[in-house]
């Protein structure tokens, strides 16, 4: 079955909504410590993304791997919502065991580095345009 039959993209969906719920929820939950400067809700949502990245890995590849439908649910639909962070950790841990090392250091430096940039740059030109 391909990964793009209704069924995959259903689930995409349903882990999505629940995902982007909770990360609402954990924003909520911790809003009173932004006053503090930390987004501690964003923070939390990424950690316990890639936590939860982590373990679904290890479960879905070797323990159950024939669930590709919860796969999906889990790893690209919640935890994409949740928090994107948790698919660059898995990424740059894949490729840091794989001994692409220099490849696995671009890419997580290039990765904050470049989203950084990219959100000051995309505040500039919004300012631009308000």
């Amino acid at each position: 079955m391909s990964p793009y039959h209704w069924s995959f993209l259903l689930a995409v969906a349903a882990g999505g909504a629940c995902g982007a719920m909770c990360r609402y929820m954990l924003a909520q939950l911790t809003r009173n410590w932004m006053a503090h400067g930390l987004p501690v809700g964003t923070l939390l949502a990424n950690i316990i993304g890639s936590f939860v990245m982590g373990l679904a890995f290890i479960w879905f590849t070797l323990k159950y791997p024939l669930l590709g439908h919860w796969r999906t649910l889990i790893q690209v639909g919640f935890l994409g919502a949740l928090t994107t962070f948790s698919s660059f950790a898995l990424e740059s841990v894949l490729l840091w065991d794989q001994g692409n090392n220099t490849m696995a250091l671009m890419y997580g430096i290039g990765s904050v580095v470049g989203c950084l940039l990219a959100v000051v740059m995309g505040i500039q030109v919004g300012k631009l345009f308000v």
